[in-house]
């Protein structure tokens, strides 16, 4: 395995499981909470990233982008849409799929359903960080809810 990819990994595998087991207690009714009256929910953040994060570490990465992605519907998730069920499924499969990264994308550029261009190596570190700082979000989200 690649040394960079090496790393990144543990650091993805890590975040995502910090995730699934920040969900897996809460109940629906606690997904949809608003402890703060203009924030959004833990079910929107767990929906908002896992579309994120499918689109750059599975999608950019693997040269296979995803057109039915929805970002302003990942702001609007509900229950109906993004049940707890289907957002563990979706974090768990992230792993999966990531799991088996061509080292020689690194530094590939590969456009986006939108036409933006990203480079490969910038989308995967770009993705964990960005899951990274909403896990922040949504931990504390746990602590007001």
């Amino acid at each position: 395995m690649n040394a960079e990819l090496a790393v990144f990994h543990p650091l993805l595998n890590q975040t995502l499981q910090s995730w699934l087991k920040l969900l897996e207690p809460l109940s629906e009714e606690a997904l949809d909470a608003r402890p703060i009256a203009d924030g959004n929910s833990l079910r929107v953040l767990a929906a908002h990233t896992l579309g994120a994060t499918r689109l750059l570490v599975i999608d950019i990465a693997k040269g296979t982008p995803n057109p039915q992605r929805d970002r302003h519907a990942e702001f609007h998730a509900t229950a109906s849409t993004h049940s707890k069920a289907v957002l563990l499924e979706g974090l768990a499969a992230l792993a999966q799929g990531a799991a088996n990264l061509e080292p020689s994308r690194l530094e590939a550029e590969q456009a986006a359903p939108n036409g933006q261009l990203f480079n490969v190596r910038w989308a995967l570190w770009h993705g964990l960080l960005h899951a990274r700082q909403h896990l922040g979000q949504a931990q504390l989200l746990v602590k007001l809810i």
